[in-house]
């Protein structure tokens, strides 16, 4: 992973995400996992549960050595999340990258 932080800007529904393959050709997927929460159960004994929502999504190839920035399209549960980002109150996400082989690598992403 190249990108530590994004910046949603214009109406385009696509994030921005640099990504680096070291060693071999790479290719696989890559999401952007938000947790969120939802209610379940009657009004009157409504639970709060954590649910991860996969806000973005995109498959990826990369020859090896070589770094990209790839367009992540946003799905539109996930947009609507990720639209109300700012500075004062950034969102915190999962990076997920899956490569074809059964590895996979995660990080920290902060979008404002």
């Amino acid at each position: 992973m190249v990108t530590k932080s994004l910046r949603l800007t214009g109406k385009w529904h696509y994030l921005p995400l640099g990504l680096r393959c070291q060693g071999a050709t790479c290719a696989g997927t890559v999401k952007v996992v938000l947790l969120t929460t939802y209610r379940r159960g009657a009004a009157d004994k409504t639970k709060v549960q954590p649910k991860d929502l996969v806000a973005a999504a995109a498959s990826y190839r990369l020859a090896a050595g070589r770094a990209e920035v790839l367009r992540v399209g946003a799905t539109s549960a996930g947009w609507a999340l990720l639209d109300r980002a700012t500075r004062a109150k950034p969102i915190y996400a999962t990076v997920v990258a899956s490569v074809k082989g059964g590895k996979q690598f995660t990080a920290l992403l902060v979008l404002t």
